[in-house]
């Protein structure tokens, strides 16, 4: 997003739950809803995902030819179950491709779980550069992702076109934010006074200036969390929950199989 000295805000959801206590609501609805049915979308299938179904043959060999006390039953493993892992993960088994994550804890429990899940506007029609290009992308992006797992789902990752509130202690600083977003033309509103509190309550009566953004989008984390969990769930991928991966062994310059904690070794074609 453009370069910024101030901080943010979106607004918040109405209603708010502590952490753990989500986190427990959210895994019961997650294990809840896997065995329940909601409509499907067609599943992608490009030359990656046809090439990787006519391996399939070959890769069940290798696992049976596996050094003992390897396990290979998956073509791809993932170490880490955050949002990037679980996307990941769902994203390659849309595309026929058997997926196996590993988390040292419970699957998004880290930064994950904790990040206020703000997404920037940008605009494909400027093209200032692979940053801003980027951001765009994604920002065009999010809207038909999340369909697309409200689909595999059944569950709302939140996902809202929020609006978002920039403060600074200077005036200068906004000045320059302001700036940034006019070279992307995206739109913004200067708040002064009264203005501040009334688009957000919770900010300082000091706080005189601001910026609003109405284009800023935002994602409700543990219910995007809860999703891709359940679209994992329900297209096979399999997760391997409080269980670090602390070696790896690399032959050649090729990861052959990664060590767990307790010892198990696990074995796949590729890692991400």
């Amino acid at each position: 997003m453009p370069s910024r000295a101030g901080w943010m805000c979106c607004r918040p959801p109405a209603r708010l739950q502590t952490p753990e206590s989500h986190y427990t609501e959210t895994m019961a609805s997650a294990a809840g809803l896997v065995g329940s049915t909601v409509r499907r979308g067609p599943r992608p299938c490009d030359r990656a995902s046809e090439r990787w179904r006519a391996d399939a043959q070959s890769r069940a060999t290798k696992a049976i030819m596996a050094e003992p006390g390897v396990s290979m039953n998956w073509d791809v493993i993932v170490v880490g179950g955050g949002v990037i892992g679980l996307s990941v993960a769902w994203e390659l088994s849309r595309h026929g491709v058997s997926v196996c994550v590993v988390d040292r804890q419970q699957p998004g429990r880290e930064a994950s779980w904790a990040g206020a899940g703000l997404l920037p506007p940008g605009n494909l029609e400027v093209d200032l550069g692979p940053e801003q290009r980027l951001r765009a992308f994604s920002a065009a992006l999010w809207r038909e992702w999340v369909a697309g797992l409200f689909d595999a789902s059944g569950v709302d990752s939140g996902y809202r076109e929020s609006g978002a509130v920039e403060v600074a202690d200077e005036e200068v600083s906004l000045t320059d934010t302001a700036a940034a977003y006019a070279d992307e033309r995206i739109a913004v509103h200067w708040l002064r006074g009264r203005e501040v509190q009334r688009i957000e309550k919770g900010l300082a009566p000091e706080i005189g200036q601001a910026l609003w953004v109405p284009s800023f989008c935002q994602v409700r984390n543990p219910h995007h969390l809860r999703a891709l969990h359940v679209a994992c769930a329900r297209a096979g991928v399999a997760i391997i929950p409080d269980r670090a991966a602390v070696r790896w062994d690399v032959e050649r310059g090729r990861i052959r199989s990664v060590e767990l904690a307790g010892g198990e070794r696990i074995a796949a074609e590729r890692y991400v």
